[in-house]
């Protein structure tokens, strides 16, 4: 900072306009005065001299010469503490204000409903307290950086602007334009993943999706699996006017989206397939759900788990009997040669995904006998409860053994 930023009547140097002068008489009359380049007042009372309402220390006031143990951050806002590190850093965001100040914290988010919109949501953002995403995806620094940007390495950040330089995952790395007008937040990844440059169709935009800062009531805090708190960012299959490549027939909240999303509406999930990790699971290649090539099933999700039982063995020999080579980013459910000689064998040609129970419908040229091809298989169900046999097949001749053991 250069010395006209307090003593602007009594300095110069190239920042000041070639129309400004120093006062008469001023600086060589061994009196410090203080006057501020920008708004600001100076109280010089001996012993409690102070500053009021500067860019650098916002709307608190400082006393000239007093000190504190908290650190470089928290000397001016948030919350104030001897030592910040990286795993406490929701220190140096509010729920203290520039001043010192503090609001009403509400629900489980421990948002600020007041006017003041310094204070809002920051600990629930900083802190993940919905539940919403693992603390486990990032750090307190990236948090920080999504909205902020780059952190301040030192103080030369205080120029009285706290407005939002989105980074990140709010800007899906960069695919998004995210923008900030009083306390609303436009077209951020974290709240739109259907807006301009995301991942979903633009027609499944959300009921809220530019919410307010100051807005406790955003979601309801339990249960927070619901169709109106998911249908808030994005809508859901059930929506009125939801759009998919997919249909997700009768499905609804009490389905498990873990089945194809990896996640459920929450933290928990298959590890990197959780709940806004800024990635759209589903709906992708056949791995993506579930083992396709016989070689693929050690690393394949398997999140069908309950349907593998034998489907290696028998992936593995129709592959080898007809000389196919399977890709599972390639194939399609219904047409091809991958689908008449090896899934269509079992499975009809009835919808896939979406479908809300497994279609094994074994095609009628493998009939063996007068009796019609059957499965008993319950879906769902374990064998332990319910053998999952085919019967009356060419494959078998017989009845077969049991599909899988639990």
């Amino acid at each position: 900072m250069s010395c006209d930023n307090c003593h602007y009547t009594t300095t110069t140097d190239a920042t000041i306009p070639p129309t400004t002068v120093i006062a008469a008489g001023a600086h060589l009359n061994r009196i410090e005065t203080v006057s501020f380049m920008a708004a600001g007042s100076y109280t010089a009372t001996v012993g409690t001299k102070t500053c009021s309402s500067t860019v650098c220390h916002g709307t608190s006031s400082p006393k000239w010469g007093a000190n504190t143990t908290n650190d470089t951050c928290t000397k001016c806002h948030g919350t104030g503490t001897g030592t910040v590190t990286e795993a406490n850093r929701n220190v140096v965001a509010p729920p203290k204000d520039t001043a010192g100040g503090s609001g009403t914290a509400t629900g489980t988010g421990l948002v600020d409903t007041t006017a003041n919109s310094k204070i809002g949501a920051h600990q629930t953002h900083l802190q993940y307290l919905n539940g919403l995403r693992p603390t486990s995806l990032d750090t307190m620094d990236d948090r920080c950086g999504y909205c902020h940007g780059a952190l301040p390495t030192s103080g030369n950040h205080a120029n009285g602007s706290s407005a939002p330089s989105f980074q990140g995952l709010a800007t899906r790395s960069g695919a998004m334009s995210p923008s900030y007008a009083g306390v609303t937040c436009t077209n951020t990844y974290c709240h739109n993943p259907a807006g301009t440059g995301g991942t979903l169709n633009t027609a499944n935009s959300g009921t809220d999706s530019s919410p307010d800062w100051t807005d406790a009531g955003y979601i309801d805090d339990a249960p927070l699996k619901t169709n109106a708190n998911c249908s808030i960012c994005h809508k859901m299959p059930w929506d009125a006017g939801f759009a998919s490549t997919y249909d997700h027939g009768t499905m609804s909240t009490s389905t498990d989206c873990s089945l194809c999303h990896g996640h459920n509406g929450s933290t928990t999930g298959t590890a990197g397939m959780q709940h806004m990790d800024g990635v759209k699971y589903g709906a992708g290649a056949c791995n993506t759900c579930h083992g396709y090539e016989a070689t693929s099933w050690a690393t394949a999700p398997e999140l069908a788990v309950e349907g593998k039982g034998a489907h290696a063995k028998h992936v593995a020999h129709l592959v080898a009997l007809w000389g196919l080579a399977l890709d599972p980013n390639a194939d399609q459910f219904g047409t091809g040669a991958s689908w008449t000689n090896v899934c269509g064998v079992c499975h009809n040609n009835a919808t896939h995904i979406g479908a809300t129970t497994r279609q094994i419908s074994i095609v009628s040229t493998h009939q063996i006998g007068t009796s019609a091809t059957s499965y008993t298989g319950v879906p769902e169900t374990s064998s332990d409860a319910n053998p999952k046999r085919c019967s009356n097949i060419d494959c078998h001749f017989q009845q077969t053994p049991v599909w899988s053991s639990y």
